[in-house]
């Protein structure tokens, strides 16, 4: 998966990662030590932006498309509560 091709491979990974640091991380915790959220919000705008679609503002598909998605994902968990349910023990009447 290619966001932009400046970025290397692991600047995401610069911002936050699993370990709690990162950038991004200290922004968040000095905006809530400080109850200051307009620096967090400067910073995703001009830091996340490139990481998003269409430079933030989402991308754009037909409603239709939309649907298909959705079902699609709903169809597969669904079956997985099917194959689950049927997995119980057996009584005899």
């Amino acid at each position: 998966m290619s966001f932009n091709s400046s970025d290397t491979r692991g600047s995401l990974y610069g911002l936050v990662d699993e370990h709690a640091s990162g950038i991004l991380v200290s922004w968040i915790k000095y905006a809530r030590a400080t109850g200051d959220y307009g620096i967090l919000d400067e910073y995703c705008e001009t830091a996340v932006r490139s990481y998003l679609y269409n430079g933030g503002k989402g991308k754009l598909i037909a409603i239709a498309e939309l649907v298909k998605i959705r079902n699609k994902q709903r169809n597969a968990m669904l079956g997985a509560l099917r194959r689950k349910k049927g997995r119980g023990e057996k009584r005899s009447l």
